[in-house]
């Protein structure tokens, strides 16, 4: 008879911890991982606090993995490199909606204020800074390219705050704003002249 080595313990489903992460993801946005209560997060996902700790030995790593989740399930456009102004617009826009004023970028920036939770935020901006890369990279705009990056990122993250403290004022068509914002920023970043048509 043959014997097989299995490491001790359950077998861990694949969907609960999906669940726990979305739940996860969610509620850190809401509230902030200090209000992050795991014995409720257990009862929403259908399962026990010690099923939390069996995959995550802390609410700072549950936290980071579920930004971690979030951040590579994304679906961002590839840049089509003919317009490097463009390509960057589509970018930002789209790590806005998807990232940075989604539960994901919410959920970072309250991780980043605990020591062991930080790495969240970071990760958002590795992702972001090697996909700004492929899109300067070879431009005119190659120069300054890190400083460039810092300031294309630190623009989406006052938006994140903003959005996050401010209220949204009735009736403004916020969207078209922020897109205007955007476009100026690209412009003045970039050392453009007029807007993108």
């Amino acid at each position: 008879m043959r014997t097989v080595n299995r490491k001790p313990g359950r077998t861990q489903d694949p969907a609960l911890t999906d669940r726990l992460l979305t739940l996860a993801l969610n509620r850190i946005a809401h509230a902030g991982l200090e209000r992050l209560n795991l014995d409720r997060l257990a009862r929403e996902a259908g399962t026990s606090k010690q099923a939390i700790y069996r995959r995550y030995a802390s609410k700072s790593d549950l936290g980071r993995a579920a930004v971690e989740a979030a951040l590579n399930a994304l679906a961002i456009p590839a840049p089509d490199r003919s317009n490097a102004a463009r390509d960057v617009f589509r970018l930002l826009t789209a790590y806005r909606q998807t990232v940075f004023l989604a539960p994901i970028g919410r959920a970072a920036l309250h991780l980043s204020l605990d020591p062991a939770g930080g790495a969240a935020k970071h990760r958002i901006d590795q992702d972001l800074a090697f996909r700004l890369r492929q899109i300067l990279i070879a431009t005119p705009f190659e120069r300054h390219m890190d400083t460039r990056i810092r300031l294309f990122t630190s623009s989406l993250w006052q938006e994140t705050v903003d959005r996050m403290t401010k209220p949204a004022q009735p009736g403004a068509d916020l969207e078209d704003d922020l897109d205007a914002d955007l476009e100026d920023v690209i412009h003045l970043v970039l050392g453009l002249g007029p807007k993108l048509a």
